[in-house]
Parts: structure tokens; sequence; C-alpha cells
């Protein structure tokens, strides 16, 4: 009897000191739900936050205002909008980059080429200056005068933003602009310096169905012109006018690129017509009359050459 007593004895007590340990593991148990609930429910928009596509559904953005006020700025990022309020040109079409290289394509066979230029000026009674034109890149050109006869010789020569003309009758060279005369309304850099993009920073100023409107403003000192307004054609990136102007803004002479017809292998621009901006009647026609893609050595454009 007494060995009965002493079971339920122990067996009471075991299941008094049993008690506060289950209770005290239940509520462990407990405490710990809300964190793993809040991991499962933070998890899913902190992602919608951070998501750098921008995709997000309309439901989405309805319900958590908060969140598109966060993601906006990273959307901004990602897609840009330009100072017009237009998307970027990537988007719509060509860059203002994209376009100048591919106009400078089209009038421009390769890095490296050939041409026999004729120049005549019009209400002049004398004949048309012909000219041998080397050109090498950007920044190397040889120029050889071949008429009139009594310019003959007077060849020039540009390296990188310098230019010298060769005075055949002192027998030296003598430094000159890109800018200067030529002869008529045609600069020496107007046959000498053919490309562009390098030179000039352009900027997208209007754009129709049929054509762009580009802005380029000189990125060095001692180019031909400060800054230019060029129309090019969607048709090919065919250049059609370009505005010359000052430092200023001013407006100081016109080019029509006319003539197109097949030079070095592509439609290419035979003729640019150079009229005055003030005076319309003073005008030069610059033709091309051959091109082809022909490699210079390096050598070939040194000053010691001029004389030749």
């Amino acid at each position: 009897m007494l060995k009965i007593v002493r079971v339920f004895l122990f067996l009471g007590l075991f299941a008094f000191l049993s008690n506060p340990l289950v209770s005290q593991e239940k509520e462990s148990e407990a405490s710990s739900e809300p964190i793993k609930e809040d991991k499962v429910d933070v998890s899913p928009k902190d992602e919608k936050i951070g998501d750098v596509s921008g995709e997000v559904s309309e439901e989405d953005g309805d319900k958590n205002a908060a969140e598109e006020k966060v993601s906006a700025p990273i959307v901004t990022e990602e897609v840009p909008e330009d100072v017009s309020g237009r998307l970027p040109a990537s988007v719509e079409g060509p860059s203002a980059e994209d376009i100048l290289k591919r106009a400078d394509e089209v009038r421009n066979p390769s890095d490296s080429f050939f041409m026999k230029v004729k120049v005549t000026n019009k209400g002049e009674e004398e004949k048309p200056s012909q000219f041998d034109v080397s050109i090498k890149g950007n920044n190397r050109t040889l120029i050889k005068t071949l008429l009139p006869k009594r310019d003959r010789g007077r060849n020039l020569l540009m390296l990188d933003e310098n230019m010298w003309v060769f005075i055949p009758n002192l027998k030296r060279s003598v430094r000159v602009g890109l800018s200067q005369k030529l002869t008529g309304q045609a600069a020496n850099g107007d046959i000498s310096r053919m490309r562009w993009s390098g030179d000039y920073t352009p900027k997208l100023l209007k754009e129709t169905k049929k054509s762009w409107l580009l802005h380029l403003q000189a990125k060095k000192k001692g180019l031909t012109y400060e800054q230019l307004k060029v129309l090019i054609s969607k048709k090919g990136f065919r250049p059609r006018q370009a505005h010359l102007m000052s430092v200023s803004g001013k407006l100081l002479k016109k080019i029509y690129y006319q003539g197109y017809k097949k030079l070095a292998g592509r439609l290419r621009p035979s003729q640019m017509n150079i009229v005055d901006a003030i005076n319309d009647n003073k005008k030069s026609l610059i033709e091309i009359e051959e091109m082809e893609a022909r490699d210079f050595q390096t050598a070939l454009f040194n000053k010691r050459n001029l004389a030749e």
C-alpha cells in the first residue's frame, strides 16, 4: 500500500514540474512565428521595389503608392528623358552621333582616299581652279594646285588643325588657317577636312518624316567653321544643306550638296554649291570629278613635299 502511495506522489510531482517546461516551449514557438511571417511578407515587396526593369502591373501600382515613389528614381535613371521631353534617340531612332557618322560615310569613301576637284567661281572670267586632293584620316591632307597656271605649285598641307601653303615665288611655306579663303567662297577646309564626326558635337534640333536637322558645335579650335546647322535626308543619310556660322552664330555661308552620283562605289554628292549669306550672287561650285579609295604612306604628308 505504501508503495502505491509513493508512486502516485511521484507521478503528481513529475506532472507539476513538467507543466512550466511545456508552456515555455509553446511560448518560444509562438514568439518565433511572427519573425518567420515577417520574412515571408517583406521579401516579395523588397523585390518589387528593387526591380529596375520597371515592369510593375497597374494593380500593384494602385495598391502600393509608397512603393511607386521609391522605385520611380530607379526607373528614371534607367530610361531618362531628354530636354525636349521626348524619349532618347536610342529608343526613337538613330542618335545624333550615329546620324552624323552615317552622313560622313556618304561624303567619304574610307579613311584614306583621293579626289580630283574643280572649283568654279560665279561671275569670274578666269578658268576654274583644279586640285588633286590626297586625304588620310581626318588629320592629314595634301592638296596639289594644278590650275590656274599662275597658282600651280601653290600646294597646301594640313596636319591636325594646322595648315601650310607653299608660295612658289618665295620658295617657302607659310602658315594659314582652315577657314581662310581657298578661292571664291570656298575655304581651305572645305576640301581638306571632309568629316564632321569627331570634330563637332551634334545635337538633334528637328526631325520630320524625310529629314533630320542637326546643330554641330566645334570641339576644338582652328576648324573651318565654329558651328553648323546640317540638314540630312533620311533616304540614305544624304547631306542636303548646311548653314555655316561664326562663333556668335552669325550666318556666313550656305552649302547645298547636289549632283548625287556613283563615286568610289556608292552614291555621293559630286557638287557643293557654296553661297554667301549676304550676297547670293557670290557663289562657288565645288565639283568632285574623280574619287577613289587609296592608301597613302604617312611620309607623304610632310612639308618637304609641298614644293614638288
